[in-house]
């Protein structure tokens, strides 16, 4: 991560929060942060007098509030943070920032490497969304930073509960009309790559958020489960090789990520209600036409 950036800060006193970086140099540290490509985390109960402000910041700034009143700064645009929401700072050149504009403000923080982990940070600006669970995202989070300053043994747990926590918020805090088109694009790429072996997990953790939540999020927008949209890509795919050409059932399975023709064959007849020996002799017995022999007409 680029470690050139500027950043200016005008704390009040009366303000507190604990930091726990993720590098040895920090003086707080848990080193276990860098393996979900976090750099810093902390909670802050800000009071009097709260500006931060970066330039350049090379790492995304998540953050919870779940009481008082201040806002993101982006250039020149001012978006309100108060209780139940979720603001999110992209890592980029830009001037963001937080300021408080109450009386009081609290908040759980993360600075996060801009890593594909958290692709779903980036952007060219500045958001806040309003979620659920957002007392349950801070009480993990300060938690965690209690925890791992005095070296406890549930740091760990603590830390996974808090980053299964942000995935739910963050997954919840999409408005609706997002989720199908996200979705779809998800699984699309296993109909371009269907011998890859895919895992739910993995998808899950693709689109940010943990394998049950990607169950209901796909029940609920796309009226499937996940297994059930790995497969229709692979048959979908499988159907389409058929009719570009492709005759022999061990090579349409082994193209889509099957090791046995048997299993693939099962699967294709439930999904089409044909199987694919049939399906190939129907397309071959279809009569194609073929080419016409370019003439040269006489000039008379």
């Amino acid at each position: 991560m680029n470690a050139t950036y500027q950043e200016s800060f005008d704390i009040d006193p009366a303000c507190r929060q604990l930091c726990i970086g993720g590098r040895v140099y920090h003086l707080l540290h848990y080193l276990p942060l860098t393996d979900h490509d976090i750099f810093f985390a902390g909670h802050s109960d800000i009071r009097q007098r709260f500006v931060v402000e970066r330039i350049d910041a090379p790492f995304h700034v998540a953050v919870v509030c779940v009481a008082g009143q201040g806002e993101l700064l982006d250039d020149d645009r001012r978006l309100p943070l108060g209780p139940g929401m979720l603001g999110i700072l992209p890592a980029g050149p830009a001037r963001r920032g937080l300021r408080l504009t109450g009386e009081h403000w609290q908040l759980a923080w993360l600075l996060l490497d801009p890593t594909p982990r958290w692709a779903r940070f980036a952007g060219p600006r500045a958001s806040s969304l309003a979620i659920g669970g957002a007392d349950s995202l801070f009480h993990a989070l300060a938690l965690f930073c209690h925890q791992a300053r005095d070296r406890a043994a549930g740091a760990g747990a603590a830390l996974v509960t808090t980053l299964d926590l942000l995935q739910r918020a963050l997954a919840h805090g999409l408005p609706a009309d997002e989720h199908a088109p996200r979705l779809r694009a998800l699984f699309e790429q296993v109909g371009q790559d269907p011998a890859h072996d895919w895992r739910v997990e993995a998808l899950a953790a693709a689109y940010g958020v943990g394998a049950e939540q990607l169950l209901r999020l796909c029940q609920k927008h796309l009226g499937r489960t996940p297994q059930q949209l790995l497969i229709a890509q692979r048959m979908e795919r499988a159907q389409r090789l058929m009719l570009a050409g492709c005759e022999r059932v061990g090579d349409v399975a082994a193209a889509v990520g099957y090791q046995e023709i048997a299993s693939f064959s099962r699967r294709f007849q439930r999904h089409f209600g044909v199987n694919p020996s049939e399906m190939l002799r129907q397309l071959h017995a279809t009569p194609r036409a073929m080419p016409l022999e370019p003439r040269v007409l006489p000039v008379r």
